[in-house]
């Protein structure tokens, strides 16, 4: 039974569900894929079986803030309505208090309730948008595009270097990897000559990004770095990854990628990502409470660096403007984009102590959005939802 709904487990879920207050789509999500992963394993036969649990009921608290949440489904609903004209047809959204690891708001659909699109498409094969897919947490395979740079750039500043060393920006052929030689460009195809890291980071320049992973970080010691940090999918041979990680060659899921994050904004310690804190029985008796526990993962001051650089508003400006989606003036929010090869997935992460903030926008089947980076197409939605989360943190 683990790992796997069955109608077993579904029958479980529709009695948990005659106990949620608010029962709305990511809520009962979260409950059924808690009951269905973990009865076998909370709940054994004899002590707390299926039938126990069907006939006594459940109360389960989770760690959503039940007012951030309407707001992210909400902004989700709005949002992709818009960003069809962009041939995006899904999005979703992740939450995360960086300091305890409690999950927030999760919309992992547009629309749970919703229907496949396009009309007679098979799930799981060619459908654009499938609604009952948690693409937060189980849609695996995608790459975060420059999202991933800043966990090169904190394996770099481990090693040494800072925000003022600097690489020259020029065209340059890294030589073969693969079966050709690898000569990439940055997204604007400009060449700025002599960059510090800071600017290179903040602008999300590739070019230099490939000497930071090369010369200084290593791809071994980037691979760790990030999965010390909470990305559980880069699990491939190292012989499978080259210079494009750092441009986004590895796969990643939006829930791991904010919870990521959230350790720059914890100054180097991660908790891992929570969603239920205790399980009660009827009779109101704790059936199982869920612990949260921090290691330090990251010095601060390195993560205290990136937090620096990705909230320099000055510093992005010439790629992205003064007063782009990702600043916030009275927050100190910091803030990176990603984009995938082809246009396939569009990212925005942002993060203060208080909260990390993740979108994803893209199609379920992998095929590609329209040519628009993603600040275009997940900085909106991020916006609103960040906006929202800022106003409920001191």
């Amino acid at each position: 039974m683990s790992g796997s709904v069955n109608s077993s487990s579904s029958a479980i879920a529709a009695k948990v569900s005659s106990l949620v207050r608010y029962p709305t789509r990511s809520i009962l999500s979260i409950i059924h894929s808690f009951l269905s992963r973990s009865s076998s394993v909370w709940f054994p036969y004899g002590e707390y079986g299926e039938e126990f649990v069907r006939a006594e009921g459940l109360r389960v608290q989770t760690t959503l803030d039940w007012s951030l949440q309407e707001k992210a489904e909400e902004f989700v609903t709005q949002m992709s309505k818009m960003n069809t004209g962009f041939d995006a047809h899904n999005a979703a959204v992740v939450a995360i208090n960086p300091q305890n690891g409690e999950i927030l708001a999760m919309v992992g659909s547009k629309d749970w309730f919703g229907t496949s699109f396009p009309e007679g498409c098979a799930a799981g094969l060619n459908c654009k948008f499938d609604p009952k897919v948690n693409v937060a947490t189980t849609l695996t395979g995608r790459q975060p595009g420059s999202a991933f740079k800043p966990f090169v750039y904190a394996t770099a500043f481990k090693k040494g270097v800072n925000g003022e060393t600097t690489v020259i920006d020029e065209e340059t052929n890294f030589g073969v990897w693969g079966d050709k030689e690898y000569i990439p460009k940055n997204y604007d195809e400009k060449f700025r000559g002599e960059v510090t890291l800071r600017q290179s980071l903040s602008q999300s320049l590739n070019i230099p990004s490939i000497k930071v992973l090369l010369e200084f970080a290593g791809i071994k010691e980037s691979i760790e770095t990030a999965t010390e940090m909470g990305i559980s999918t880069l699990n491939r041979p190292l012989s499978d990854y080259g210079p494009s990680l750092v441009l986004g060659g590895g796969e990643v899921r939006l829930l791991d990628l904010v919870s990521a994050y959230g350790v720059f904004g914890a100054e180097g310690r991660r908790t891992p990502p929570i969603s239920i804190t205790n399980v009660k029985g009827s009779d109101g008796k704790t059936i199982r409470r869920y612990s949260k526990s921090s290691i330090q993962v990251l010095s601060p001051d390195v993560a205290k660096e990136i937090t620096s650089i990705l909230s320099d508003n000055e510093a992005r400006s010439a790629m992205f403007g003064l007063h782009s989606l990702l600043y916030f003036p009275e927050y100190g929010v910091a803030a990176k984009t990603g984009t995938t090869q082809e246009f396939r997935d569009a990212w925005t992460i942002g993060y203060t102590k208080e909260v990390a903030v993740g979108v994803w926008v893209g199609n379920n089947d992998n095929t590609p959005m329209a040519e628009e980076p993603g600040v275009v197409l997940a900085g909106p939605l991020w916006n609103r939802v960040m906006w929202e989360a800022l106003q409920l943190t001191p």
